[in-house]
């Protein structure tokens, strides 16, 4: 099925009014972003751009192919870049807003980054239990409101982005920005790429809890549930 679906995008792709189609640049972009790390080099995001069509159905090389000979070295500047990997194919005009991840993502991501390392003291005990609290202060920042009726508690946050304030996405196919939510809705946090979760360390009470997965390092005990602000 897998299969199917990537050459259906990638041969859509030779239809197109444009001569890069953007679910191409997005479907390049998304798996780039899947197995880069935070601080990954130069030379490693050029290796992973440059192999990655070794990866998509036989039927579709040569588009992507293409692609890669075309925009390879602007998805490398851009990845190596403090710029939110949501943004990169409208950047190079191959998305229009409309059609690239929504404009929440970008924000969020931002404030998030600004956010690292920074004291959760200020919320619910001490910032032990600071989570949702802290996640909810971005969101504030980011798109000027909060989420949940009760923005210090991870199933209101939950409950109110299942009720229209967000939609489900599959870990597969997380951005950054996304929101997660721990299994049990035990914690909270907010995607960054490369499967890294940014949230609250309950016991250094700050923003500076960086799993290295997006189940939480595995200390959860079950899969997270990924969801996209609306």
């Amino acid at each position: 099925m897998r299969a199917f679906l990537l050459i259906s995008l990638f041969v859509a792709a030779t239809f197109a009014a444009s001569p890069i189609e953007c679910s191409v640049c997005e479907w390049v972009v998304g798996e780039a972003d899947r197995f880069l790390s935070e601080n990954a080099t130069v030379e490693e995001v050029n290796t992973l751009i440059n192999n990655l069509c070794n990866y998509v159905p036989a039927g579709a090389r040569a588009i992507c192919d293409n692609f890669i000979d075309l925009w390879a070295d602007d998805l490398i500047a851009l990845f190596v870049s403090k710029e939110t990997p949501d943004k990169f194919c409208h950047l190079l005009h191959l998305c229009s807003k409309a059609t690239a991840a929504n404009d929440y993502n970008s924000a969020i991501y931002a404030t998030a980054q600004s956010w690292i390392g920074r004291s959760t003291a200020a919320g619910p005990d001490g910032g032990k239990l600071a989570c949702a609290w802290t996640v909810n202060h971005i969101l504030s920042e980011a798109i000027h409101r909060t989420i949940g009726s009760n923005p210090n508690y991870v199933p209101s946050v939950e409950d109110a982005l299942k009720g229209g304030a967000g939609v489900p996405v599959p870990q597969s196919g997380a951005r950054a920005g996304d929101l997660v939510i721990a299994h049990g809705q035990q914690h909270i946090g907010i995607y960054m790429g490369g499967g890294r979760v940014q949230s609250n360390s309950s016991s250094r009470a700050c923003y500076c809890w960086n799993s290295s997965n997006i189940d939480f390092d595995g200390s959860m005990g079950g899969s997270s549930r990924v969801y996209r602000v609306k």
